[in-house]
C-alpha cells in the first residue's frame, strides 16, 4: 500500500511566508465574496400584497372580467397571481360587484380552490390571500 501523506503533514511542512501569502490572498477572496443568505431581487409582479397595499382599481368591473378570464388560464401562473390580486383588491374596495353577480362569485372560489392545490406555491399563498380578504366587504349586517 502506498503511502499518502495527508493534509496536515503537507500544511505543516510549507513554509511560513507560503502560509501568509495564502492567508492574504484567502482574505482578499473572502472580501469580494456576496453573501450565502442573500436572495434575488423578486420581480414587483410576484410579490405579496399586505392588506394595506391592496388598492382601490380603476374601472373595477373590466378588472374584474378580465381577472375571472385569466383565473382560469392554467398554461401561465403569473396572469393567475395577478388575477388573484384584481380579486383582493375587489374584495376590499368594490365589495358591490361582489354582491351583484353571486354566480360569478361561486365560480371564483372554484377555481380558487383549485389554485390553493397548485404545486407552485407562490401562487397556492396568494390563493390563500384571496380567499381569506372575501370577508371584508360581504358581511351582512
Amino acid at each position: 500500500m502506498l503511502h499518502e501523506p495527508n493534509l496536515r503533514e503537507t500544511e505543516e511542512s510549507t513554509s511560513s511566508s507560503d502560509s501568509q501569502k495564502r492567508c492574504s490572498s484567502l482574505s482578499a477572496k473572502a472580501k469580494v465574496r456576496v453573501p450565502i443568505l442573500e436572495r434575488p431581487k423578486a420581480d414587483d409582479s410576484k410579490i405579496y400584497l399586505s392588506p394595506e397595499q391592496v388598492l382601490p382599481l380603476d374601472e373595477p368591473e373590466e378588472r374584474w372580467k378580465k381577472a375571472l378570464e385569466e383565473i382560469k388560464c392554467t398554461t401561465n401562473w403569473e396572469r393567475q397571481f395577478e388575477a388573484c390580486n384584481t380579486f383582493r383588491s375587489v374584495c376590499a374596495h368594490h365589495a358591490e360587484i361582489l354582491v351583484c353577480s353571486p354566480l360569478q362569485l361561486h365560480g371564483l372560489v372554484l377555481d380558487l380552490l383549485k389554485i390553493i392545490e397548485s404545486l407552485r406555491s407562490t401562487l397556492a399563498k396568494n390563493g390563500l390571500l384571496v380567499l381569506s380578504g372575501t370577508d371584508c366587504g360581504t358581511k351582512r349586517e
